[in-house]
């Protein structure tokens, strides 16, 4: 899973407008809205693959390289988190 927020500093439109919205249906505890509330999106991918420990190391070798994220990421306007889990198959009406 790739999550990604906007950079602290950079102006949030999406994060002000939620965070005036909690205000107004009663959390007060948001008290800036300009960075109590950061909007961002997130990418999961759900590899299929017989083996689940080079299918990892292929995408943090992914990550890592310096083109990956070009495509999810403005370096200059987002930071990005990456979390790796690992799923074991569920079968029958698990």
């Amino acid at each position: 899973m790739i999550r990604v927020l906007p950079k602290d500093g950079i102006t949030d439109p999406a994060g002000e407008a939620v965070a005036n919205v909690l205000g107004r249906i009663g959390f007060p505890e948001v008290e800036d809205p300009r960075t109590d509330v950061r909007m961002g999106k997130f990418l999961s991918f759900q590899l299929a693959t017989d083996d689940p420990q080079e299918a990892k190391e292929k995408f943090i070798n992914w990550i890592r390289s310096d083109l990956s994220m070009r495509d999810f990421v403005n370096p200059k306007l987002h930071k990005y988190e990456v979390t790796i889990k690992e799923f074991q198959e569920l079968q029958g009406d698990q």
